[in-house]
């Protein structure tokens, strides 16, 4: 069976517990959250629920508890809500609305007991510095509760070009911020174009890895470590367009989509100076994808042997760069912009094919080039005509078998 309560014009309470046998309504009605609070306040007992998880929005103030051995107990107009125990850890979804949502997910310290909260109507941008800037003018509240009752959280664009910033940077000294805490952002509708953004704001990471899945759909891996071994937190997507990440990383690695004869792009992001590079692929494959410089390395795995690395101009981009593998290396990788990998920069690469058509080099760090034989014999290394393949004062290896082409003018070089 099923109970509505309804609420008058004043401040209300509701008492009781999620039953069985009965799906619980409550509507507050007046006053709303311009009133302040406490409002109309939900006092839930959840003592011997199982499998509890809340869905609220888009409008604050509404949502629904579900569990796996009670029914649902659905709320409207709620101002404030106390649970027994005080505390109920529970996974949390945010439903937006169907037009444009731009959504700031942050940590507010409240005095050493962190709360996670979710503006909406923010402007986001990214300045000509690489940074990610919030304006939080005109933007509301829709979302605000105990970090410590999220296990994990989910945010639902809907239809429309929502935007979702991360922000790890919010409150740094809070000793419990979104760090630990798994987010999901389903963009929905549009899936093309510019459409549906995640933005990853600051935080310190020792590792992070982007699978990607399929042109919209992936995951991003946090981890504590640089060597990849201790997991923190992971981002999950679907529906999305671009993934812009300016947090403080020591090593990124992308790992393509399973899917055959992705053509992947490595190039600056449009605007020299703001220390972000660009990941995309032309058909598209995965998310476009913007990163600022790690301070260690950048990897690229191949998903599938016919997948195709193409390495544009990288003004922005002085670190050491891994390509494929022995075991996994890439079909085809081509140099077709000047990379400059500065110092302690290492550039180690693996395909069946790989030229050189630009300036390749690095201050004092060894340039690898090993070629591959995936198919036969087909594998060899081409440095073009006016290309230079350069060491300042590291080792240059080239290992290509019989098929190792220098043309005329070309140069290669170890100082």
């Amino acid at each position: 069976g099923g109970a509505t309560l309804n609420g008058g014009d004043d401040n209300d309470t509701f008492n009781f517990a999620p039953q069985a046998t009965t799906t619980f309504n409550v509507n507050g009605n007046p006053p709303v959250f311009s009133d302040g609070p406490p409002g109309d306040t939900l006092n839930l007992t959840l003592t011997g629920v199982t499998g509890a998880a809340l869905s609220v929005g888009p409008v604050r103030g509404d949502g629904q508890y579900t569990f796996s051995n009670r029914n649902s107990v659905t709320y409207e107009s709620i101002e404030t809500i106390a649970t027994t125990p005080a505390v109920v850890p529970m996974p949390v979804t945010y439903n937006g609305t169907g037009g444009d949502d731009n959504l700031w997910l942050r940590i507010d310290n409240n005095g050493g007991d962190p709360r996670l909260e979710l503006l909406a109507g923010v402007t986001i941008s990214v300045t000509g510095g690489g940074a990610i800037d919030i304006d939080d003018t005109g933007s509301s509240i829709v979302d605000s509760r105990l970090l410590s009752g999220v296990t994990s959280y989910t945010v639902n664009g809907l239809a429309g070009n929502d935007q979702l910033v991360i922000d790890y940077g919010y409150a740094p000294d809070s000793g419990d911020d979104l760090a630990a805490t798994d987010v999901t952002f389903n963009g929905g509708d549009p899936t093309t174009g510019l459409g549906d953004a995640l933005f990853v704001k600051e935080g310190t990471f020792g590792k992070v890895v982007y699978n990607y899945t399929d042109a919209n759909s992936g995951n991003i891996e946090n981890y504590s470590d640089d060597a990849g071994t201790s997991l923190q937190s992971t981002i999950t997507y679907t529906g999305l367009e671009p993934i812009t990440n300016t947090g403080t990383l020591t090593n990124i690695e992308f790992n393509l989509p399973a899917s055959a004869d992705t053509q992947a792009i490595l190039e600056d992001d449009g605007t020299t100076g703001n220390t972000l590079s660009r990941l995309r692929s032309n058909p598209v494959a995965f998310e476009q994808t913007d990163f600022a410089n790690p301070t260690g390395s950048v990897t690229i795995n191949r998903g599938a042997a016919t997948d195709d690395l193409t390495v544009n101009a990288l003004p922005d981009f002085d670190r050491s760069l891994r390509i494929g593998g022995m075991s996994a290396p890439l079909d085809e990788v081509s140099f077709a912009g000047d990379v400059n990998l500065g110092t302690g920069g290492v550039l180690d690469v693996y395909g069946t094919q790989i030229g050189v058509a630009a300036t390749v080099s690095t201050d004092d760090g060894n340039l690898t080039l090993t070629a591959v034989d995936q198919a036969g014999g087909a594998e060899h290394i081409e440095v073009q005509a006016g290309a230079v393949f350069r060491s300042a004062s590291g080792d240059v290896t080239l290992r290509a078998g019989d098929n190792l082409y220098l043309r005329d003018s070309s140069t290669v070089e170890a100082t």
